[in-house]
């Protein structure tokens, strides 16, 4: 995947099937349950409430899936427009633990959430590389020291940038207009 909001596109389209099969399937055997009771095939009836129980399961990674993406915005804000990078502050910011915090983080790094970041377990925070964040050349200007906040029509995330130069969004790589 070439960039976060693909990554976390994926993710949601893969979590809403996930939980719309399990309402879906879960529903027509509750029909098929009700038939199999009241024509008293009881054994069959235990397998309908076995493949309901597996339908949960498939609301249930669906429902995960949506929580993670509504973690990983709530990440991308904390960082991008508050800036902060610290994990304890992070954890203390969501009100999680500092070892769910890293975990989360981890795997939403693994997934492509975050493009060019990695854990900086020595120092506790989350680095973003500045591979992401170099700046596109353009001819020679007058110094504009001005800055301005704009937000990455591929993340979302809030990106703190010179006005009138280039740049990439720090978090997904994308540029930034």
């Amino acid at each position: 995947m070439s960039s976060s909001k693909t990554a976390v596109s994926l993710s949601s389209i893969g979590g809403k099937i996930l939980s719309v099969l399990g309402y879906l399937l879960e529903a027509l055997f509750l029909i098929c349950l009700i038939v199999y009771i009241s024509e008293r095939m009881l054994d069959a009836s235990i397998t309908f409430i076995i493949l309901m129980a597996l339908c949960s399961l498939l609301i249930i990674a669906g429902a995960k899936i949506k929580h993670r993406i509504l973690r990983f915005h709530k990440y991308s804000t904390i960082i991008s427009v508050h800036n902060i990078t610290s994990l304890d502050l992070i954890a203390l910011e969501t009100s999680h633990s500092i070892d769910f915090i890293k975990k989360d983080l981890q795997s939403m790094i693994n997934k492509g959430f975050f493009i060019n970041a990695y854990i900086d377990y020595n120092t506790n925070t989350i680095i973003m590389s500045g591979e992401a964040t170099t700046v596109m050349p353009i001819p020679p200007q007058p110094v504009n020291t001005e800055k301005t906040a704009i937000s990455c029509r591929n993340c979302g995330a809030m990106n703190e940038i010179t006005k009138g130069e280039l740049a990439n969004c720090a978090y997904c790589g994308s540029p930034l207009k």
